[in-house]
């Protein structure tokens, strides 16, 4: 998924909020970019109503496969009168996870995704969902149009100035340097 579709997915969102027709939101995702819609929606749709984002990191024809029950589990944490007005959220492996902080730490591991020193702000038990953090703040940007080009280099070290030389070639509006 792409920018430019996260930014359909969050229009479509904030259509069905303003139109009245929904309560809550419940995306099922590929893991590997989760993390980037997640944080994307969050930043981008300005609501109280619960939005959670899940997937599985095994596959349906996997034994253990975890989609159906984190599916399951993102529901009942959208229908839960606790997540409303805590941004969006990342539904995985019984825990709740803010879009802000939540990581993908693991390529295949159940309980990948994280909230390196913030941790779950719940968890989802056979008794219910529990909350025990709150969200204390809440950026929001209304985007509208994504129409520049921003290139990502991760530095490293002994790296030479050719991917340097390279990003000065090409066609883009903005860089962000991963620095060591």
């Amino acid at each position: 998924i792409t920018p430019k579709e996260m930014l359909i997915l969050s229009k479509k969102i904030r259509d069905k909020i303003d139109e009245g027709k929904i309560d809550a939101v419940v995306l099922t995702h590929g893991t590997d970019t989760l993390e980037e819609t997640a944080y994307f929606l969050d930043l981008t749709v300005h609501t109280d109503i619960p939005i959670v984002l899940t997937g599985a990191m095994r596959s349906s024809n996997e034994i253990g496969s975890d989609g159906p029950y984190n599916f399951i589990s993102a529901v009942r944490v959208a229908i839960s009168d606790g997540a409303k007005g805590k941004g969006v959220l990342v539904v995985m492996n019984d825990e709740i996870h803010t879009a802000e902080n939540v990581t993908k730490t693991h390529t295949s591991n159940v309980a990948t995704f994280q909230s390196p020193q913030y941790g779950p702000i719940g968890l989802i038990t056979k008794r219910g969902v529990s909350f025990h953090h709150m969200p204390t703040e809440h950026e929001f940007y209304p985007v509208n149009q994504i129409d520049k080009q921003i290139t990502l280099l991760k530095a490293y070290a002994g790296m030479d100035d050719h991917l340097f030389q390279a990003v000065a070639s090409m066609d883009v509006d903005g860089l962000v340097i991963e620095a060591l």
